[in-house]
């Protein structure tokens, strides 16, 4: 499982594009902690990646990784959509492409979330459901 290093020169190469997206450290490390925390709220977990945090292992597995690159990419053009309409930049962005960008990648991370959750039900040890046993009983009388 990558470091948080390794998960953020991913991100970097996936920006390599028309806009020259450039960000700091700080905002690439808070995209990767906010995308972490809406995993482990959606799962009702506390996963932690190696080098955010404080945290020295990796427990999230390998599955999720591309769930978790989904959504930092989500908060990074988030916050380039937030500096767009609240600054005077004269950078010349087309808000309307970079938003329905935005919308694609956070409705690509939760489809993919979902997949992780259903197969998980599936290869469940003690799956969420249960056998119901009717019981024959007398009726109403």
């Amino acid at each position: 499982m990558p470091p948080l290093s390794e998960m953020i020169r991913r991100l970097e190469s996936q920006f390599l594009d028309p806009y020259q997206l450039v960000l700091n450290q700080e905002a690439k490390v808070e995209a990767f902690r906010a995308s972490l925390a809406y995993l482990n709220s959606q799962l009702s977990e506390n996963f932690t990646l190696e080098g955010l945090g404080g945290a020295t292992t990796t427990s999230l597995p390998e599955a999720y990784l591309p769930v978790l690159e989904r959504g930092a990419a989500a908060v990074v053009l988030q916050m380039v959509l937030q500096n767009q309409f609240a600054s005077y930049s004269n950078l010349p962005l087309d808000s309307e492409g970079l938003a329905d960008w935005l919308r694609y990648l956070i409705g690509e991370r939760d489809a993919l979330l979902d997949r992780l959750r259903l197969a998980n039900l599936q290869t469940a040890v003690n799956p969420a459901w249960g056998n119901w046993k009717l019981e024959q009983g007398a009726g109403h009388e």
